[in-house]
């Protein structure tokens, strides 16, 4: 041992081991992806909103309201890919997501952005948010 070297009592050097093992393994299970990886990687923020818009809009309860589909994606500009005629948007990406909720039989898309805006977007306004990056 060097003299500039400070001695460790071996309970705390077995302590520091177990505690560097315990975050090893919660790191590494954290790190494992699931088949809902997309999915649960969504803040409930925004589905949240758009269920209670579902329930306000339909006049059921939100217990009623399924939601169907949850993804993130980068929509094309500021329109969240539910543009309205004749406005301006702003002409930049914008990460968010994409939410499918069935209420009643009846089928809602809610387009979101990452602040906290929702849309219910009619299929008739709907576009298509930028294709996902290749998977690795």
């Amino acid at each position: 041992m060097n003299a500039g070297t400070p001695r460790i009592p071996g309970s705390l050097r077995r302590s520091a081991l177990a505690t560097t093992l315990l975050l090893t393994t919660v790191c590494a299970c954290a790190a494992t992806p699931t088949p809902d990886a997309a999915a649960s990687s969504v803040p409930g923020a925004p589905v949240q909103a758009a269920v209670d818009d579902a329930a306000r809009v339909t006049g059921l309860t939100a217990a009623r309201i399924k939601v169907t589909l949850v993804e993130r994606v980068t929509w094309r500009d500021g329109a969240l890919g539910c543009p309205e005629p004749d406005l301006m948007y702003p002409q930049k990406l914008m990460p968010g997501y994409r939410i499918h909720l069935e209420a009643g039989g009846k089928a809602l898309d809610y387009h979101a952005d990452q602040r906290g805006t929702v849309l219910l977007c009619p299929p008739e306004r709907a576009q298509a948010p930028l294709p996902a990056p290749p998977a690795h």
